[in-house]
């Protein structure tokens, strides 16, 4: 359906709903240095638009546990999207939203329980929170001169951590990197022979999750050496745990951790997005899931 100008300036989200664009093509890939064309009319699940950007917001979430409520969120979480943010969503919410054309570009009302995260620009250089060592750094803080001496002699790279709340002390870039704000992601992209980094923030919405499958052997009493695990899954980005479930047998719990190895309810992990398109952290493949489907931790 194609929008007027009045039409499309009079729009604006239903609660519980948001609006957003399709912001890339499914129809081509690039595949060792050449373009393909793809018929995304075969097994379309597999070629759905799940990246978008944010062009507007509810006002508030709605939620409850009456029936009288049909619209309600499934759970009770936070209204934590912008208008300009770029989103990931559920490919089936892809294939089932109401969509319309306004000047040539598609838009879309997701639900709001159906977007899994969102990315946002970090800038690593106005992190206050640590600076590149120098003797300017240095003026008027007491640090040992020995620990600065014994790092250079090391080849280690220094920086001054300037946390909140603590006092000043030098580390390493490893120490440095390993003190960054969770759910960094540094995507990659070349121009000619320049790699060009970007950071940016992830906020995973939802109460949603994103894990790695680790490939097990030890395991030989559920899974084949060496095959991936379907049932575990390594903790690599994580937000907020949703307060409350319209069904009440679910709950979150908030024991997890970034980095845990952890049980999963069988077949309630789906692939972020399909490999062939996949833009997030570089094309890596991630799967998806809730917190109210971890079972437990492995220690």
């Amino acid at each position: 359906m194609e929008l007027s100008e009045h039409e499309f300036n009079s729009i604006k989200s239903p609660f519980n709903y948001v609006v957003t664009k399709s912001i890339r093509r499914m129809d081509k890939v690039h595949l060792g240095g050449q373009k393909i064309f793809l018929d995304t009319s075969y097994a379309p699940e597999n070629h759905q638009e799940v990246i978008h950007e944010v062009i507007q917001v509810p006002d508030r979430l709605i939620y409850s546990r009456k029936d009288t409520m049909p619209r309600s969120m499934q759970w009770d979480t936070d209204m934590e999207l912008q208008v300009g943010d770029i989103v990931w969503v559920n490919y089936l919410a892809v294939i089932k939203a109401h969509r319309f054309t306004y000047n040539g570009e598609t838009y879309y009302f997701f639900p709001y329980w159906r977007i899994y995260l969102t990315i946002r620009p970090w800038d690593y250089q106005k992190d206050k929170r640590s600076l590149l060592l120098d003797y300017k750094s240095l003026m008027g803080l007491s640090i040992s001169p020995d620990q600065i001496i014994k790092n250079w002699q090391q080849n280690k790279v220094l920086y001054l951590n300037l946390d909140e709340g603590q006092p000043p002390e030098i580390v390493t870039h490893n120490e440095r990197k390993a003190r960054l704000p969770d759910n960094l992601l540094i995507q990659q992209r070349k121009s000619g022979k320049i790699t060009i980094l970007s950071y940016f923030k992830v906020v995973m919405l939802n109460g949603y999750v994103l894990y790695e499958r680790p490939k097990v052997s030890k395991h030989k009493f559920f899974w084949a050496p060496g095959k991936k695990a379907d049932g575990i899954g390594i903790i690599r980005y994580m937000g907020k745990p949703n307060r409350q479930y319209r069904e009440p047998i679910y709950h979150d719990d908030d024991y997890v951790r970034i980095g845990d190895q952890v049980h999963l309810a069988f077949n309630f992990g789906k692939k972020l997005e399909n490999p062939i398109h996949a833009e997030f952290d570089n094309g890596k493949v991630y799967y998806v899931t809730q917190r109210r489907y971890m079972r437990g931790i492995f220690k």
